[in-house]
């Protein structure tokens, strides 16, 4: 679903309903204030691109512990909470939660994320396979936006925030789309990766694979059965999820699809008969790798590593 509206007004109960869903409590300063966004709705992720003109105060309800993410484009935003008081100047990002106020100097321009709780953490189930021991907890303080820090993937995280809130993708309605829970799985993603949080020392390990259980278990049977070419339904049925839904993770997570990675898996192996296996002939390999020819075995191979099977055979690398 996506909106795009525009309001001016001093009354609260002019501006349009679709701010109060996405803050709550909104109180303009004693001028008209003049507001106008667009929003897309993801499933349980809410996508923002707001500017304000005049001074506005908006209050965060205490019971709403949704993750909300806002990024300032420019302009200064204030927020003040239990905890601490700080400012967000242009270039600077901040993880708001219930019972925080924020407040707008005009003029000022933010885009924002807002993410459902329970989907943030069942994600989180997803990626460690395991039910979370720990809460989650966002870095409260304003968290800067450059490549100052060259460990950080903050700018990447921004970069490509802001060009989603601008795609027309979203514009054309993809909220409506089937698509929409693998948009909305990358946003979470991104975030739980990119943006600093209790738990980011362990997302930060080597090898760390960001993957759905379903895609863990295609990948398991995969590399389980080497030799055979497995059907995307064989793999789909094991994890409980349609064939599609699987497409659509597994591509998100390993770059490929489950019959390039198949392929790859198969061609790699193949790479190593040919290289440690010198008593078995190349057709003999190419027959139990699963291609359907000498001739097909030779092309591919040469494809993916640049020299033939046979070349390599000689060489002895």
């Amino acid at each position: 679903m996506h909106r795009a509206w525009y309001s001016q007004s001093a009354q609260p109960s002019h501006f349009p309903a679709d701010l109060s869903a996405i803050f709550g409590t909104c109180t303009p300063a004693k001028t008209s204030i003049a507001i106008s966004g667009t929003q897309t709705k993801l499933g349980p992720i809410l996508v923002a691109s707001l500017e304000f003109k005049g001074r506005l105060k908006i209050e965060l309800p205490p019971e709403n512990d949704d993750f909300l993410f806002l990024f300032t484009c420019f302009g200064t935003v204030h927020l003040k909470s239990a905890s601490r008081a700080a400012s967000i100047p242009v270039g600077h990002a901040v993880a708001a939660s219930g019972g925080a106020t924020l407040e707008f100097e005009e003029p000022v321009a933010v885009n924002l994320i807002r993410v459902e709780r329970d989907t943030m953490l069942r994600r989180l189930a997803q990626i460690t396979d395991q039910p979370m021991s720990r809460a989650i907890q966002f870095e409260p303080a304003p968290v800067p936006v450059n490549h100052e820090n060259g460990a950080s993937l903050m700018p990447e995280l921004v970069e490509g925030f802001s060009a989603l809130v601008q795609s027309p993708l979203l514009k054309a309605g993809i909220g409506r789309d089937p698509r929409q829970e693998s948009v909305a799985t990358i946003i979470v993603d991104s975030l739980i990766i990119a943006y600093p949080h209790n738990l980011s020392a362990d997302f930060a390990q080597d090898g760390q694979q960001i993957a759905p259980r379903h895609v863990k278990r295609a990948i398991e049977y995969i590399h389980t059965h080497p030799m055979d070419t497995v059907d995307p339904k064989t793999l789909a049925d094991l994890g409980g999820v349609s064939v599609r839904a699987l497409q659509y993770a597994f591509l998100a997570t390993t770059g490929k699809t489950i019959s390039e990675y198949q392929r790859h898996l198969r061609l790699q192996r193949a790479h190593d008969l040919v290289r440690d296996r010198p008593d078995l002939s190349l057709g003999a390999i190419a027959d139990m790798c699963g291609f359907s020819s000498l001739a097909a075995f030779g092309q591919s191979f040469r494809k993916g590593f640049g020299i033939s099977p046979s070349s390599l055979r000689k060489s002895g690398d």
